[in-house]
């Protein structure tokens, strides 16, 4: 009489094998969520990027000066700011700025609300923070910088950035530390991801 089946030694080779390969396996796994998490931030603030873009072209965002006083003496580069968090975006500008021919420091909800608008209308003023990992080379918040002469400038943190107020160049100390001179984890990112 045959006896047909599999050993207890044949059954234990094959939990240990399996177990090796789950083991490889899903730190795998995980890691190309979290690069698919931090590829869908990068294209959204490419995107956001060009809507900036399309808006300093069309003369929707103008910038009459290309600096202003920081509040403590020195000229810095008039710009505006976009910022993703996890659970909302905000928007600031220099108070000289006019977006669609409002002044920004004399008109601060409409302009605010012309950002955004600005966003809505490209489906961007509902993006939020992929990214799951900040402190592994990932992010908490992100945001895209766009300068008097039209340029933009990509920049994230670790921890959610605090633009400041709008008053006093508080904007633009704050922005000038956190678009920093080096490159932020999501320029990083895009730059290996190309």
């Amino acid at each position: 009489m045959s006896k047909k089946g599999f050993s207890l030694v044949e059954i234990m080779v094959v939990i240990v094998i399996m177990g090796i390969l789950a083991a490889v396996a899903v730190p795998q796994v995980f890691g190309m969520v979290e690069r698919t998490h931090r590829g869908i931030d990068a294209t959204n603030a490419r995107e956001i990027r060009n809507i900036l873009v399309r808006a300093y072209d069309s003369h929707e965002l103008e910038f009459p000066q290309s600096t202003q006083n920081d509040g403590n003496g020195k000229n810095v580069n008039t710009t505006v700011a976009v910022v993703v968090y996890k659970d909302k975006m905000e928007y600031r500008a220099s108070g000289t700025v006019q977006v669609n021919g409002g002044d920004w420091s004399s008109d601060k909800g409409k302009a605010y609300d012309r950002i955004r608008k600005l966003l809505a209308e490209a489906g961007f003023d509902k993006v939020s923070v992929q990214a799951k990992n900040p402190k592994d080379g990932g992010w908490s918040s992100y945001g895209v910088l766009m300068s008097a002469d039209g340029t933009c400038k990509f920049f994230s943190s670790e921890e959610d950035i605090n633009l400041g107020g709008t008053s006093g160049g508080s904007y633009e100390s704050a922005i000038s530390k956190a678009s920093g001179s080096g490159s932020s984890n999501i320029e990083l990112f895009m730059g290996a991801n190309k």
